[in-house]
């Protein structure tokens, strides 16, 4: 009689069979990365402080959840809730599951931030994916690896992302970017709607669309279709058009659902001042179209070599041999295409694609915004690492299958070098997430705690500073000072004291009358009522 091993053990056997195809040597560098990766992150939801402007988009979840409507309060006034609110410049891609996440665990930062290991999955995976496809098991480790390469830290303290696990728009759309790209070549439709994800997450991902767009040109196409209803007639430089056509309307859908959604709560008359509002902001935030530039292109290059994790002239030599590199790959791919081969490896437009990708928003950000801050091309440049790394391997793949003496040096010596820097960004950005800037997590917890104690009725704030770290914080309302008879504290904080620093030191020696809390840089005292 057969016996028929229990569905556990089997399962359980699956397992052991596959990690012995895959080797010891791999899975225990698969473990260091992944562990590596946790800590990071968990570094960002339990130590890294609240961001500035995390916690200011964080308003409209919290808000929703406590039947507010999906806003935040006015920035200029500190209310009343303006709703869909054009400055929050994090979509809803990022922040619905952050409402979800409130709806059924309560409003809090971690609660907020445990939400992000889903889309830092979906970005360390999809990089993973992207190597894998490309060269192989190895090359996907090195591609995960080298997500770590982008020091986010760089506009401190301006404008920061202190970890993977803050709540904003990058990490959302830079992983719908990655999906969109491994989506590609079978499903156009479904690339394009997460491209309208990412864009729904952070505006500037919709730089990306035209650049897929125009691969999906040079994929080849039997068919091409929407929904379910596929086409296979005409020719196939028609069909690829068509495809690229249906990714853009599919790019169209979530955000029309979103436009959608703000008509119904809003109204006519309302909708059409947010749309307004809208096109103010993303005239105004950096983005260039307004025709103004800032011109210190060396001072953007300079901010470029800062924003890795490595040396700033390594990060320099690094751009430029990559770029030596795709365009090496791209002129064989070339070649060989009209030979009938093909590049080792899957390597096509849609890999291409992302190079050009990065490129696009580097040449964006460097020429046409109006804004010194990396994180504007952040959406772009968290993909630098990833496709550098990938390109790489690729690149050591072809120089070892040479078989001539100074490819396979050539390829040892790319793989050695890519090694180094590897360990060299992983270990700096290990130290980084666990490092302190001028203020802590728990220093701001303690102010918050004092405030919510203290004075839930609420409190003043410098100028259009609202100290929406501490409100969110502590669950207490504020508004800008100085409000006219009102007697709520006025409370600075250490980021006053480093972007507004004469309103700083002014409101310490000419406003506080009476100081009730004093402790590393945050400050709560009492104010004389103005008339």
């Amino acid at each position: 009689m057969t016996t028929v091993p229990h569905d556990g053990n089997r399962r359980l056997s699956d397992i052991r069979a596959f990690f012995a195809r895959q080797g010891a040597l791999f899975c225990a560098a698969a473990v260091v990365v992944v562990a590596v990766h946790l800590a990071i992150f968990l570094a960002g939801v339990y130590v890294s402080p609240v961001n500035f402007d995390e916690a200011y988009v964080l308003q409209s979840p919290a808000n929703l959840v406590k039947g507010l409507g999906w806003g935040s309060y006015d920035w200029q006034t500190g209310g009343p809730i303006v709703l869909f609110d054009p400055i929050t410049s994090t979509g809803p891609t990022a922040l619905v599951p952050v409402a979800a996440s409130f709806a059924v665990f309560g409003v809090g930062i971690e609660q907020a931030r445990w939400v992000m290991l889903l889309w830092y999955a979906l970005f360390v995976g999809g990089a993973w994916t992207l190597g894998h496809k490309m060269v192989g098991r190895w090359a996907g480790l090195a591609v995960a690896v080298a997500t770590l390469a982008l020091n986010t830290r760089v506009d401190f303290p301006s404008s920061v992302i202190f970890g993977p696990a803050e709540v904003l728009g990058e990490i959302p759309a830079v992983s719908l970017i990655l999906l969109a790209v491994l989506l590609l070549r079978r499903h156009p439709q479904l690339a394009g709607l997460a491209l309208g994800l990412a864009a729904m997450a952070k505006l500037a991902a919709l730089l990306a669309v035209p650049v897929l767009a125009v691969a999906l040109l040079f994929v080849p196409r039997a068919s091409w279709g929407v929904f379910w209803v596929r086409v296979r007639r005409g020719p196939e430089l028609v069909r690829r058009f068509l495809s690229a056509v249906v990714l853009g309307l599919w790019v169209v859908v979530p955000v029309g659902l979103w436009e959608v959604v703000k008509l119904l709560g809003l109204g006519w008359t309302a909708y059409k001042q947010n749309l307004k509002g809208n096109l103010a902001f993303f005239g105004r935030s950096g983005s260039g179209v307004t025709g103004t530039r800032v011109t210190d292109f060396s001072g953007r290059i300079d901010k470029y070599q800062l924003s890795w994790f490595i040396p700033d002239w390594l990060a320099t030599l690094i751009f430029a041999a990559t770029a030596v590199i795709v365009v090496g790959l791209l002129v064989l791919a070339i070649v060989t295409w009209r030979r009938g081969g093909s590049l080792p490896g899957r390597v096509g437009a849609p890999e291409f694609a992302v190079a050009a990708i990065f490129l696009g928003y580097m040449i964006w950000w460097i020429f046409l915004a109006n804004s010194l801050f990396a994180r504007q091309s952040f959406p772009g440049m968290l993909l630098g690492g990833p496709i550098t790394a990938a390109f790489v391997c690729v690149a050591a793949g072809v120089a070892w299958r040479s078989r001539h003496l100074i490819g396979r040096i050539a390829a040892v010596g790319l793989i050695a070098a890519w090694g180094v820097v590897a360990v060299t960004q992983t270990v700096r950005h290990v130290e980084k997430s666990f490092s302190d800037e001028t203020y802590t997590r728990a220093e701001q917890v303690a102010a918050a705690q004092f405030i919510e104690d203290n004075f839930p009725q609420g409190i003043q704030s410098l100028d259009y500073w609202q100290n929406p770290e501490l409100t969110f914080l502590s669950g207490v309302d504020s508004v800008p000072f100085p409000a006219q008879d009102d007697t709520r504290p006025l409370v600075l904080s250490p980021l006053h004291a480093q972007l507004i620093p004469g309103q700083y030191r002014e409101a310490l020696n000419d406003d506080c009358v009476d100081f009730l809390y004093s402790q590393d840089g945050f400050v709560v005292c009492t104010v004389a009522p103005t008339d």
